[in-house]
């Protein structure tokens, strides 16, 4: 779950927190407000009644009228009941004052019974002892005294309750929040914790792409990245040719199904994020209003984020899941691809760079920088493991008369076309290159001094075959050839030893092959 439904969740969670703690302390204040009343009026009931029966009392004492013992028998039956309702809601700290009221009503009442008959004798006023009133007036005192006590201990437990209540909410309402704030610094920190860990993984992906040799592995770097980053996928980075019109895999397709089939016959238009310059985004089973060429075969989701540099399209980054790319693995997956564009841009630049630098332009052939340096290498080679190492040094006879003759830009030509016949005419453990001039030097690996002899011969035949438009001239060359160890004994004497035998190759009428003269072993 994401750092942000995480803080909705928890968001949430305090809503109903806050909402429940509100309904909480209503509800108890609600209680204690219905209780409070409930008590109230079980107080003011007995004082009532106590009063009907006191009214009513005077009123037949004075004038013996049965009128006025209504109010009294009433204010009885009404005492009764609300006793019987005080006691039945009692609590214990207020029992001991409803049972005091209750014993000074009941005198109280058995003073006022006695006073009743007394009038019912002998008359009105006969129950109006000075003795008799003053015991009733001390009672109703006292069942006031009570009923006052007995309203003041409600209050009393009601502002208790009340102030309970408002702390028992007050602790739920800190003890969630307390939860709820843990628990999102618990998720925040853990989000923190997932940021270092992905900006530490960004830096080191950043570092490695610095440190990347050459495209080839800072392309691997890309494929891994996005793997990492959105877990479940298979990766492929797809590279446009400098010329526009050709698209490969610059990685291991085979992840994908179908892929490498369909790149067999692909141009850059057939993938829709080079077409665009635009990432494009497959979901699981949806059906795109435009197909992709590339993509379209793979199952599940698919993502295409495309390589720019300076808005040109120099490849893209294919990605495919089984199941849906989350959002954030698609942002990650865009940012390791923009990361990587101006390294790729920059490795690619510097691959051309040196390729210009040790290419011949006319001829399309190492220079002589890059022969002294093959040479080198393969001279190292072969000591290493004691293959023979061959050299052929190629002249093309009276090229001089022949740019006389037809002018330099034939001459240029017919180098040209040189350098495509030795291109194609060598194997790919072979080396040729453009010595300088017209000259050429050819270096076979493993190849003893038969082969070479042999390989010469049939590289003289390819040139004598040679035509260019405009030149009318017969073009030949001549060749020597060396092998070390039975030559030479390293690489500048091996180039040597052939250039040798191509000036008797020359001198012995040129278009010919011609052995170098086997070294002679030192004396011992």
């Amino acid at each position: 779950m994401s750092i942000h439904a995480r803080l909705r969740l928890l968001l949430a969670l305090t809503i109903i927190a806050v909402g429940g703690s509100v309904w909480i302390i209503t509800g108890q204040q609600r209680d204690a407000v219905i209780g409070m009343q409930g008590e109230l009026r079980v107080s003011n009931d007995l004082l009532r009644a106590m009063l009907d029966q006191e009214t009513g009392l005077r009123g037949y004492a004075l004038t013996g009228e049965q009128e006025f013992l209504e109010p009294y028998r009433r204010g009885q039956i009404e005492y009764q009941a609300a006793l019987r309702n005080a006691q039945t809601h009692r609590e214990a700290a207020t029992e001991g004052v409803i049972r005091e009221l209750a014993v000074a009503a009941s005198r109280w009442q058995a003073n006022a019974g006695a006073a009743v008959d007394l009038v019912d004798r002998r008359g009105p006023r006969a129950a109006f002892s000075i003795d008799g009133a003053h015991e009733r007036k001390v009672l109703m005192d006292r069942i006031r005294s009570a009923g006052a006590s007995l309203r003041a201990h409600v209050e009393e437990h009601t502002q208790e309750r009340l102030q309970h209540s408002r702390w028992v909410s007050l602790i739920f309402v800190l003890l969630f929040s307390t939860t709820v704030f843990s628990l999102g610094m618990v998720a925040l920190e853990r989000q923190a914790g997932r940021e270092r860990a992905r900006g530490k993984q960004r830096r080191e992906y950043v570092e490695a792409l610095q440190g990347a040799d050459d495209e080839g592995e800072a392309k691997e770097l890309v494929r891994r990245r996005a793997e990492r980053v959105a877990p479940g996928t298979n990766a492929v980075v797809l590279t446009r040719n400098a010329s526009g019109n050709s698209l490969a895999a610059s990685t291991d397709p085979s992840g994908i199904p179908g892929l490498a089939e369909a790149l067999a016959d692909a141009n850059p238009r057939s993938c829709l994020a080079i077409r665009r310059a635009g990432t494009h985004e497959r979901t699981p089973g949806g059906a795109p209003l435009q197909t992709c060429e590339l993509c379209h075969r793979a199952d599940g989701a698919a993502l295409c984020v495309p390589s720019l540099i300076g808005g040109e399209v120099i490849g893209s980054l294919l990605v495919v899941k089984d199941r849906a790319i989350k959002p954030d693995q698609r942002d990650r997956v865009v940012a390791a691809v923009s990361q990587a564009a101006p390294v790729l841009a920059n490795l690619r630049n510097l691959a051309i760079a040196e390729h210009r630098a040790a290419t011949d332009p006319l001829t399309r052939l190492p220079n002589a920088r890059s022969v002294q340096e093959a040479l080198i290498r393969m001279v190292a080679q072969s000591t290493r493991t004691g293959a023979p190492l061959s050299a052929l040094v190629l002249d093309l006879d009276h090229f001089k008369a022949l740019n006389d003759r037809h002018g330099h830009q034939a001459g240029d030509e017919v180098l040209e076309r040189l350098g495509t016949v030795l291109r194609h005419g060598v194997r790919a453990s072979d080396f040729a290159g453009r010595w300088g001039g017209e000259e050429f030097v050819i270096l076979l690996p493993d190849t003893d001094h038969e082969g070479a002899l042999q390989a010469a011969e049939t590289m003289r035949a390819s040139v004598e075959g040679l035509e260019v438009p405009g030149v009318i001239a017969h073009i030949t060359a001549s060749l020597g050839v060396a092998t070390l160890p039975d030559h030479a004994l390293d690489g500048p004497s091996l180039i040597r030893a052939a250039d040798r035998a191509l000036y008797r190759a020359k001198a012995a009428g040129r278009n010919c092959v011609v052995a170098a003269v086997a070294v002679e072993a030192p004396a011992g």
